[in-house]
């Protein structure tokens, strides 16, 4: 069986690229004011920090277990806010409590997922193991939100294709719905590891893929409807940008198809605006160094966008 494609160590994905961005734009000595909507381990916010030591960052992430590991790998840097938020749901209410009230010069979202949620949060995410099939990114919902358990066990079995097909863009959807329906009439599906091995069940052995589990498309899939990752980075795009200062940054790292096409829609539409412009024609990916060092970045795409100076006419 395929290993999955992560590795135990946490690598900040392209962060020369993101701090390459910024340094196009400003000094290392310049004080600026950055967030890092998907805080999750500290490592971008530690590398801005580290890059730009007069400056802050005020870091979010939905999940406060994420929040505490980022603080303790910061030391509790005075320069590092943090906020337990999803990014989506930032306003200008949370930058005024800051005394932010013009605005930020630059804006990072890192759309990956972190390696603690996968190797050591006990919620499903992995296909190794046996855990509860719960897949929600954040501790603190649970009882107030569906769970991976709850789309599986009751969705009916179209919706769960639809899932399947446009957030995991999985060939053998048909088939593998069959298997998880025929299962659930006698017994619910409770663990990540039940769920996987109807999946392997359901796709020939030949069609399996040669590097991934058979299953990553599936969980994919689960996650994004579970959290509604969609949604959140929709509005994100269209709200955010308007945060920064004139001459601000957002950058965005994004992971998969469905991502980076928002992405790509969401920037083209704010620049037909004439409020911002592209800073890259096309998305900057990874190093074949950082591949080699940590392969998951081989998907990562980096898009980036330019809030418009005003003239001084």
């Amino acid at each position: 069986m395929p290993d999955e494609e992560f590795h135990i160590t946490h690598y900040p994905v392209m962060v020369r690229e993101v701090l390459d961005t910024y340094l196009l734009n400003w000094s290392p000595e310049s004080k600026l004011r950055f967030i890092d909507g998907t805080g999750g381990e500290g490592g971008h916010v530690e590398a801005v920090l580290k890059e730009f030591p007069n400056s802050e960052v005020l870091f979010l992430d939905r999940d406060s277990e994420m929040i505490e590991r980022a603080e303790t790998r910061l030391n509790h840097d005075p320069r590092a806010h943090s906020l337990e938020l999803n990014f989506s749901d930032l306003t200008r209410h949370h930058l005024s409590e800051l005394g932010w009230n013009d605005g930020v010069d630059g804006i990072l979202l890192d759309l990956g997922i972190s390696i603690y949620h996968i190797t050591d949060s006990g919620r499903g995410f992995s296909f190794r193991g046996t855990e509860d099939l719960d897949m929600r990114l954040s501790r603190d919902i649970r009882g107030r939100s569906i769970s991976a358990f709850d789309v599986i066990n009751t969705y009916p079995s179209k919706e769960i294709e639809r899932i399947f097909y446009e957030y995991g863009e999985e060939r053998w959807t048909k088939k593998i719905v069959e298997r998880i329906v025929e299962r659930r009439r006698t017994n619910p599906i409770r663990t990540n590891s039940e769920l996987a091995k109807l999946v392997e069940s359901s796709i020939p052995r030949k069609f399996w893929p040669p590097k991934n589990h058979p299953s990553l498309r599936v969980f994919q899939a689960l996650r994004i409807e579970v959290n509604q990752e969609l949604f959140h980075l929709k509005k994100a795009i269209t709200d955010l940008p308007f945060l920064l200062k004139p001459g601000g940054i957002m950058q965005v790292i994004s992971f998969h198809s469905l991502e980076d096409r928002i992405v790509k829609h969401g920037f083209r539409e704010l620049v037909q605006q004439n409020d911002f412009t592209h800073l890259d024609k096309k998305p900057r990916l990874p190093s074949e160094e950082e591949i080699k060092t940590n392969p998951p970045s081989r998907s990562a795409k980096l898009r980036s966008l330019k809030k418009i100076e005003l003239s001084d006419d």
